[in-house]
């Protein structure tokens, strides 16, 4: 086995001959020491490896060409990350310069998260010096003997997910150095089992994050939803990140979070949520155009300034290595650089590079004619200058910058005109000069760039028709030669396509991208690539292929634009807008068929009904619904006499999706027989081992849509355990076709059901369930909103509750806030009836919260006749001024009338469960307070009472044997009234 030692130092050598004297010779003297197999370095060599490489100390070696013994060193492993670093070799050995305070601050985080969970962020431009800083904190934090490990985000990698921390355990773990999936597999098991965590769950689930294949039958097969697996993996996830280093604190960096993808900013979110128990400090750095989603009580924050003069005259003699430079030079430096330490150092090196910065006497100075001279004025002309010089490597560097800051070596080279000893010779001089560094081992090395600024600086430093010409050989190149990357990130040809202009070829690449994240729930993302694909799309020359690209992106970015943002969100009806003006343009430009555009046309019809529906434009949505309807059963008839089966199938989808929702519009419109007419027929449409993947294209599942809103009719007509039976069976369903909207529908009429039937803590622990889910995420869906409401209603907070229909109200989304609501208004009265134990004064408060609370809205569920929460909101309010009777002049008379119109709208309607709980509150308040009512109006209300029973019990298909709380109430109460009567 191979043994080697380091020594450095100069030497002075002959060509043709080995090098002579004590550098060599204590270098061949650290071999003879070193065991097989191992890398022995001298405390010289050792401080140039220290920011790239982990090394132990050794011992001692008694040299007979050093005065006295020698610390040495074994080299361990190479780091992660650190060889992306923005430093330079001989810059991260010197002192760092006029950073002294920041320092301190950092270090101290850093004593507090020995005990205690800490974040601190860097902040400040490109260059300031976060580098130089996080190297000096990792440095101070390695010679305690602590942990460090490093996370780097990347441009290229912003919607790639998890990137920055999947990348850094496949280097913890040894995963990136492995040569095939069964190595890949065999180390993620080792690491996983070492983390304490559970293989045979995990193992597949990392897998598939990190690209592993595997052989599934060895293992738990996945059954979670998208979202509950994103669970489980941030679980693990930050079990893994808080155990590292055993229970022993540790730093972790995050670096450069202006390019943090966003399931990256969510999992951040929960790590800091959570911090405080463990002990690490959690290091990032970020430039000033970082949108920090985080509140400002998670992390401290240093903002880094631009370097003082007597600072930019420590770095300029450190850069030149020299005692003295003149004052001039130095005022010359600090105008030209602000001050910046990356711009300080460049130009320093520049000046002397260029002859403009001489040494005369011991001391450096600008030269006579300086002014007159070509000096560059910015970062990026400097960096542009310096890779001129470099002759050939500088067309290596360029088709680098084009790949991206970190770069593979393997598409590099299958890129390059260039055969591999001049690629690996060009590498060569750009490492040399600082500007890249090899960045990982074993196979499927890749190279990165210093900094940020130098691929800039590459990348914009070629013309226009060079740099299209690398862009289109790169998309080629991955095209034939990676079928992995094309399969698995076909954004990254789509980016270089259109580089190259192709805009075509990159709308059609971009729109695979698209289809890839809302088949995964990837909503956020696919708004993103949407954006860019739009903007590829307006690049294309011919106006029919343009409009039609458009009305294809629109269509199928819809449902993750209503899922994110909701129904009222101004840019659901922009898309709507833009598609029915794209029809009709291609219509006339090409004279497309009527049936060429079916698809666009029923997804832009669907979106236009859910718009109205969830706006409360209740006619208008039921016209448009029915209207879209009648015509999609016309055109399955044409179809399917034509046998044209795929378009059959394609309606048949159309009218399960519509037929649901219309249903709902009707049952807020007051007819829950027609709602559930319309849901069974849908129902029945529906083909378990067909219809899960086209529904997806609606953003719900028509069976999932079925069992939720087919449950609150069947419920408040007197079946409330078929309605629990169906949500429960919606919500099993919706987490086996792992799709996340209907998830999310599932869990509101759950909830929904339960709260009517009396069980808070059934609500409370089902909210909690989806909360783990989605809540202070991003992708959160809108519709989150709903459970937010009902949960807060629940657990006695219901000022949340309110201030969330406000903001719903206030969005153009009234759509059921009845219910909502009236939830609200139930618990500032629980509220409010505690608190009469112990304070009247408080207890009024909440009473008369609830009543200016259902005051206030009142008018506005009558004004947008949402007609099915008539009933139970008039019961509200009869409740409401029972307790606060302050704010009527007859109160009395107000209950009765407000009891009156509840229980005559529910019976209007068939919603048996409403009429009983009005007639509940009626009968209890004439027992409980008779000096208030006729002799005639007990009679009455306990007539209404009994018909309401006889016919609950006649009905085959009510409920009544099945004990609830409202029957059991009504039961109860006409005993009650039975036995006072007598």
């Amino acid at each position: 086995p191979l043994r080697l030692g380091l020594h450095s130092g100069a030497i002075l050598a002959q060509e043709g001959q080995l090098p002579q004297g004590a550098v060599p010779m204590i270098a061949f003297e650290l071999v003879q020491q070193a065991t097989e197999g191992s890398v022995q370095l001298s405390e010289n060599s050792q401080r140039l490896l220290a920011p790239f490489f982990d090394t132990e100390p050794e011992g001692v070696l008694s040299s007979l060409q050093a005065a006295q013994e020698l610390t040495t060193h074994t080299l361990t492993a190479e780091r992660e990350s650190e060889t992306g670093t923005a430093l330079r070799p001989w810059s991260a050995d010197r002192p760092m310069v006029g950073r002294d305070e920041e320092k301190t601050e950092a270090l101290t985080a850093w004593g507090k998260a020995q005990t205690e969970g800490q974040a601190l962020i860097l902040h400040g431009q490109a260059g300031i010096g976060k580098s130089k800083l996080t190297h000096e904190v990792k440095q101070a934090v390695r010679a305690q003997g602590a942990l460090v490990r490093e996370c780097r985000c990347l441009p290229e990698h912003q919607n790639n997910a998890l990137f920055p921390f999947l990348t850094m355990l496949q280097h913890h773990w040894g995963i990136a150095s492995t040569r095939t999936d069964e190595e890949a597999q065999e180390k993620l098991a080792v690491g996983l089992k070492a983390a304490g965590e559970e293989v045979s769950t995990l193992l597949p689930l990392f897998a598939s994050w990190l690209n592993i294949k595997f052989q599934e039958q060895h293992y738990t097969q996945l059954t979670q939803t998208p979202e509950e697996q994103k669970a489980l993996l941030f679980g693990a996830l930050q079990r893994i990140l808080s155990t590292l280093d055993a229970n022993n604190p540790f730093l972790l960096v995050l670096e450069d979070l202006h390019w943090l993808d966003p399931t990256s900013t969510e999992f951040v979110t929960q790590l800091l949520a959570q911090l405080k128990g463990h002990r690490l400090l959690l290091l990032m750095t970020t430039r000033p155009n970082f949108t920090n989603p985080w509140a400002g009580d998670l992390y401290e924050q240093i903002n880094l300034e631009t370097l003082p003069e007597e600072a930019v005259g420590f770095l300029v003699r450190a850069t030149l290595s020299a005692d003295s430079v003149e004052d001039q030079a130095i005022a010359y430096i600090l105008d030209r650089t602000d001050g910046i330490p990356l711009f300080v150092e460049e130009m320093t090196s520049m000046l002397k590079e260029s002859k403009y910065l001489i040494e005369e006497r011991e001391v450096y100075k600008l030269v006579d004619n300086i002014e007159d001279q070509s000096v560059p004025s910015t970062l990026a002309d400097l960096l542009n200058a310096r890779l001129d010089r470099m002759a050939s490597a500088k067309e290596t560097a360029q088709l680098a910058a084009a790949i991206g800051r970190e770069f593979d070596y393997e598409l590099l080279l299958k890129a390059s005109q260039k055969n591999e000893d001049k690629v690996l010779a060009d590498l060569d001089q750009l490492t040399k000069a600082d500007l890249v560094y090899r960045q990982k081992s074993g196979q499927g090395a890749n190279y990165i760039f210093r900094h940020a600024l130098i691929r800039d600086a590459a990348y914009d430093g070629m013309v226009t028709a060079h740099r299209q010409s690398i862009h289109e050989n790169l998309g080629k190149t991955i095209e034939t030669h990676f079928p992995e990357m094309l399969e698995n990130t076909p954004m990254e040809p789509a980016r270089h396509y259109a580089g190259a202009n192709n805009h075509e070829k990159a709308v059609q690449l971009g729109t695979s991208a698209l289809d890839k994240q809302i088949n995964i729930s990837g909503n956020l993302e696919a708004i993103g690539i949407t954006n860019q694909v739009r903007n590829w799309i307006e690049c294309i020359p011919d106006e029919v292929v343009s409009t039609e690209k458009k009305l294809i992106v629109n269509t199928k970015v819809m449902p993750a634009v209503m899922t994110i943002n909701g129904y009222g969100d101004n840019s659901l009806e922009k898309l709507v807008e833009e598609n029915e003006q794209y029809m009709k343009q291609l219509k006339k430009q090409k004279g497309f068929e009527e049936s060429e555009l079916e698809d666009h046309s029923l997804k832009t019809q669907w979106t236009k009904f859910q718009k109205e529906h969830w706006t409360s434009n209740g006619a208008e949505a039921e016209k448009i619904g029915t209207e879209s309807l009648a015509q999609a059963i016309q055109a399955y008839q044409e179809a399917s006499e034509k046998k044209e089966y795929q378009r059959a199938e394609r309606l048949k989808v159309f009218m399960m999706a519509l037929r649901n929702m219309l249903g709902q519009r009707v049952w807020f419109n007051g007819s829950p027989e027609g709602a559930i007419q319309l849901h069974e027929g849908a129902y029945r449409l529906y083909d378990d081992g067909k219809d899960v993947e086209p529904m997806r294209a609606y953003g719900v599942d028509g069976k999932v849509q079925y069992y939720v809103m087919a449950s609150v009719p069947y419920m408040t007509m007197g079946m409330p355990h078929k309605a629990m039976r169906m949500v429960n069976d919606a919500l099993a369903y919706a987490k086996k076709i792992d799709h996340a909207p209907s998830t999310t529908f599932a869990y509101i009429h759950w909830i929904l059901v339960y709260y009517k039937m009396g069980d808070l803590e059934a609500v409370i622990n089902k909210s909690e369930e989806y909360f783990q889910l989605w809540v202070g995420k991003p992708g959160e869906p809108f519709a989150t909103n709903f459970i937010k409401m009902l949960y807060y209603s629940a657990i006695g907070q219901p000022e949340e509750s309110t201030r969330i229909i406000d903001m719903m109200v206030d969005s153009g989304q009234p759509s059921a806030i009845s219910w909502y609501m009236h939830y609200a208004c139930c618990s500032y009265m629980e509220l409010g009836k505690t608190a009469l134990e112990s304070s009247n004064l408080l207890a009024q408060k909440h009473f008369k919260t609830a009543y200016d609370l259902i005051k206030k809205y009142l008018d506005k569920v009558v004004e947008i006749k949402e007609y099915a929460g008539f009933p139970f909101i008039f019961l509200t309010m009869a409740r409401t001024i029972h307790f606060y009777p302050d704010g009527e002049d007859n109160p009395v008379e107000s209950i009765s009338y407000f009891l009156n119109q509840a229980i005559s709208y529910a019976s209007e309607h068939k919603t048996r469960l409403y009429q009983l709980e009005a007639l509940n509150f009626y009968l209890w308040r004439v027992l409980e307070y008779p000096e208030q009512y006729t002799n005639q109006e007990v009679a009455e209300v306990i007539d209404r009472m009994e018909q309401l029973i006889h016919e609950m019990k006649e009905h085959p298909e009510v409920e009544t044997d099945i004990p609830y709380p409202q029957w059991e109430k009504a039961m109860a109460l006409i005993k009650r009234a039975y036995y006072k009567a007598a």
